[in-house]
């Protein structure tokens, strides 16, 4: 048996322009419309950021990204709340913040980014009937 292993997002931050188009040529299929680029000022604070859901997050954060910037280029203005304040407080990578970051929950970005799309699924009935 011969061990890999694979650096977390959080040390590898010279690769996120390549991941970062990678990711935006998936989401260019399925819509069938012009997505811009990410701005050099956006990869600069999602390097800020430690990546604790790793790649996954961070294709999360881009179909957040591309949602918010609809044509335009994304800016770090189109970043989830949590990647702004990463970059803005000065962190870097690998020095993660205690407790839950301010605007996630449950299964994170794609839920929100689901219900701004209309595609969210609808709640359990077993929430209707909570009083």
């Amino acid at each position: 048996m011969f061990p890999l292993r694979v650096p977390p997002l959080r040390e590898r931050a010279e690769d996120l322009p390549l991941l970062c188009e990678r990711f935006l040529a998936g989401l260019r299929r399925p819509v069938a419309r012009r997505m811009s680029r990410v701005t050099p000022e956006a990869v600069g604070a999602m390097a800020a950021y430690p990546w604790p859901g790793n790649v996954r997050e961070l294709q999360n954060a881009l179909e957040y990204a591309a949602l918010q910037a609809g044509e335009e280029d994304i800016g770090p203005g189109h970043l989830p709340a949590e990647i702004r304040a990463a970059a803005g407080s000065g962190r870097r990578a690998g020095r993660r913040a205690r407790g839950p970051p301010p605007t996630r929950s449950g299964s994170g970005w794609s839920r929100s980014w689901s219900a701004a799309a209309g595609t969210a699924p609808a709640p359990p009935a077993r929430w209707a009937s909570r009083g």
